[in-house]
């Protein structure tokens, strides 16, 4: 191990425990502006500390995790017992990640999803500042399929023409990400397995001189052939941004039931029978034997009619 690892784990585990006593303050005193500041200061420290090393499902977690203490801090949030309970079990996971760091050097893929479930509770919270939250963060159904038919068009022609499994990406940065150093067409464009891609607006666009041209105010949808392990991975420090849904292949079309033959062909068959049994001389037999193989070949199709007719 690195004597910076090292470093890391062991600053790790004092802000842990530092960020854990200020929470329980904190329910004592919840109006304390002095100490939310100071839990956020601590929560950002370790945040930034993650971020010298590849550790997404923690630098995930304590991203969301300062968000919302940012936005209790400046009153964008009311701060409550359900929303310091969620904070507690992101810093015990965050607990759980160092540890298992110390043990490996790394984070084991196990966390991957852990972490992005945690994220968006917190985010949740963050959204709508209400206790009722908590629950629908949890309770969150995973992201479907998307049917063809509901592609847009042009997405839908380069979906019919691929001969892979798809992926519809939606990709939505937020605001503030130019802030942290983040290049959101940079990384649309560098999608792996980037096949189509459409840029909009996420909500309408103010007057012109109204724009605020540092916070970003469009979104992404691609179409990409890549692994779903693969998008998970590349988009690995932005989960809360992005949904994944697998393009649904068009059902084939359920062919139409062949119309009973039975008594058409009974007819045709009974009809060359009678031809065939006219008492008008063996000279006309040949040719009747011509005409009753040419209608049974055109009623058995060309797979067999030749050779009826050559028989």
């Amino acid at each position: 191990m690195t004597p910076l690892l090292q470093q890391f784990i062991d600053e790790a585990r004092e802000l842990l425990e530092a960020i854990g006593a200020q929470l329980m303050a904190l329910e004592q005193e919840p109006a304390s502006t002095a100490m939310m500041a100071e839990l956020f200061r601590q929560v950002h420290s370790l945040k930034g500390n993650s971020g010298l090393f590849d550790f997404p499902e923690m630098t995930r977690v304590l991203h969301a995790a300062e968000d919302l203490m940012g936005a209790v801090r400046d009153g964008r949030a009311d701060y409550s017992p359900a929303l310091a309970d969620r904070l507690l079990d992101a810093m015990d996971f965050i607990a759980v990640l160092v540890d298992d760091i110390a043990s490996h050097e790394a984070i084991g893929a196990e966390h991957q999803a852990p972490s992005k479930a945690l994220a968006q509770a917190l985010r949740a919270l963050l959204a709508s500042g209400s206790d009722a939250a908590v629950a629908a963060a949890t309770d969150a159904p995973a992201p479907q399929g998307i049917a063809l038919s509901a592609l847009p068009e042009a997405a839908r022609a380069v979906a019919q023409a691929a001969a892979c499994p798809l992926s519809l990406v939606t990709y939505r940065p937020e605001p503030e990400c130019y802030f942290k150093g983040e290049d959101p067409f940079l990384h649309a464009r560098q999608t792996p397995g980037l096949r189509w891609t459409a840029v909009q607006a996420m909500e309408d666009w103010p007057a012109l001189d109204a724009i605020d041209c540092y916070r970003s105010q469009l979104a992404f949808t691609m179409l990409s052939d890549a692994p779903r392990a693969e998008l998970d991975t590349y988009f690995r420090y932005v989960p809360e941004q992005v949904e994944i849904a697998a393009v649904l292949a068009a059902a084939p079309a359920t062919p139409a039931p062949a119309p009973a033959l039975a008594a058409h062909m009974q007819a045709v068959l009974e009809t060359q029978a009678a031809i065939l049994a006219l008492p008008d001389g063996d000279a006309w037999l040949p040719g009747r034997l011509r005409a009753v193989a040419a209608t049974l070949g055109a009623c058995a199709g060309p797979e067999h009619g030749a050779a009826i007719a050559a028989a």
